[in-house]
């Protein structure tokens, strides 16, 4: 795809991003009244997601993003789990939406609550925002999200990496997520997405078509018996194995 080619293509695909977002946004307002009455699915998080999903799906096969889903089998039908995935660019959250045939929130960094109408749309879908700049606030909200993890048994996704690699190269990894499955004792459900780095990447705002995949990996189980500090360095070293093992895998078979 020449230069002037891939501009019109990134134009294109960019005006379909805001209609749809804009879009999804209007009709989880119109609905919304509804699922208060309980004429509609009540849970209004859930609901905001699906919203989205129509459009999603659309985009993908409009704008030749063929996306592939691996070890789906490998994920909970219902109980609580931690999600953790190697992170390559911004599509990487719609393609686990896409692929997560259940609710699950993202961890995301706090800059984009601030964000007009994006802001709102986080809060709406229960997705979570931390400061990563106050490790005393991170930390308060990472107790908060361990406490309805177990007692709502809500299941959240974490990029581990903390921001989206450069290179594809699956960098160092956060203590955040695991901290959480030590607290919790949810299962972790290793990721990996290969391919949207070349359909966007983290330094551009050029798009251009690509095949995109996802694996995912057996649960990894925290175990009560091992000292804290310990076990969170287990988790770590583990699932990041398990996601370059994933992702060495999807390269391969390219």
């Amino acid at each position: 795809m020449n230069s002037i080619l891939q501009w019109l293509y990134t134009c294109i695909v960019w005006i379909y991003c805001a209609f749809a977002f804009i879009s999804h946004f209007i009709i989880f307002l119109l609905l919304f009244p509804l699922s208060k009455l309980k004429l509609i699915e009540p849970d209004s998080q859930w609901m905001s997601i699906q919203c989205s999903k129509p459009f999603l799906k659309f985009g993908f096969w409009a704008f030749n993003f063929p996306l592939e889903i691996r070890g789906q089998d490998n994920l909970p039908k219902s109980a609580p789990m931690i999600l953790v995935s190697n992170h390559q660019s911004h599509l990487d959250i719609l393609i686990i939406q896409l692929s997560v045939p259940r609710k699950i929130a993202f961890v995301a960094k706090k800059e984009l609550s601030r964000v007009p109408i994006l802001g709102w749309d986080i809060t709406l879908q229960g997705h979570i925002t931390i400061d990563r700049n106050d490790r005393k606030k991170a930390m308060s909200v990472l107790e908060k999200l361990a406490h309805e993890i177990r007692d709502s048994h809500k299941s959240v996704l974490l990029f581990p990496e903390g921001t989206r690699s450069l290179t594809g190269k699956i960098g160092e990894f956060k203590k955040g997520a695991f901290i959480l499955a030590q607290k919790t004792k949810a299962p972790l459900i290793p990721a990996a997405i290969h391919g949207s780095i070349n359909v966007l990447s983290k330094k551009s705002l050029k798009m251009k078509p690509g095949k995109m995949i996802i694996s995912f990996g057996k649960p990894i189980f925290p175990n009560s018996n091992t000292p804290e500090r310990d076990e969170i360095t287990r988790l770590s070293d583990e699932s990041k194995q398990s996601i370059e093992n994933l992702y060495s895998e999807l390269k391969a078979s390219l």
